[in-house]
């Protein structure tokens, strides 16, 4: 069993780092079915210049609902301190799947922020002590489900904020087994927290236009 979970999160490690990118993105998160149950993975950095706190509470940690957005912070507690982050710039897919309801991960590690993308306080969500440009690396697990019983749309989501400077964007993938890459080197979690760093030098100039990609 615990060789079995070991291997899991290289296969997820090596898919975060083998995604291709249709465009720089600050933040990257990757969902895939395996092992029968749902695992998010990823990371990155985000500037937090020319963003305002609209508003902070104790949220989920580790929650899901496609209606609404995800959250995972540091730790793994059920509850979490955390602060939405947006502006008037700020733009992307109200939803991301077909169910209006909360699903909790059973494993958390890590951290990735998250996303508020619905009509009502639409954001980026990041823990309270989070430091504008530092890196964080996370993944979180829903066993025994699937995307269906998640109600996620396969796809790739971008939210985007801010211009020139104080661009910055936060990307999911719900990754279909087409998507996933062939046989490749298992590089471990540890090589993807390492290229997540990397994503800020990927950014590039001008302000990403927010997509949706089925497939």
């Amino acid at each position: 069993m615990h060789k079995t979970k070991i291997i899991s999160a290289a296969f997820i490690a090596a898919i975060v780092l083998c995604t291709p990118l249709a465009s720089s993105a600050a933040v990257v998160v990757t969902a895939v079915e395996t092992g029968g149950n749902v695992v998010f993975s990823g990371g990155g950095m985000i500037n937090l210049n020319g963003l305002n706190q609209i508003f902070n509470d104790n949220f989920d940690n580790g929650y899901l609902d496609s209606f609404q957005g995800i959250y995972q912070g540091a730790g793994a507690g059920a509850l979490t301190s955390a602060v939405i982050y947006g502006d008037a710039s700020f733009s992307g897919p109200t939803s991301f799947g077909t169910k209006n309801a909360v699903f909790k991960a059973d494993i958390l590690s890590g951290a990735f922020g998250g996303i508020r993308g619905g009509t009502n306080l639409p954001g980026v969500i990041l823990p309270a002590a989070y430091a504008s440009g530092s890196s964080f690396f996370g993944t979180s697990t829903f066993s025994n489900q699937t995307f269906a019983s998640l109600g996620l749309t396969p796809g790739t989501y971008d939210w985007v904020w801010g211009s020139g400077a104080t661009s910055d964007s936060y990307r999911l993938i719900i990754s279909n087994s087409s998507d996933v890459p062939g046989p490749m080197p298992l590089f471990g979690a540890g090589a993807a927290f390492g290229w997540s760093r990397k994503l800020r030098r990927r950014i590039g100039s001008g302000s990403a236009s927010s997509s949706k990609s089925e497939g």
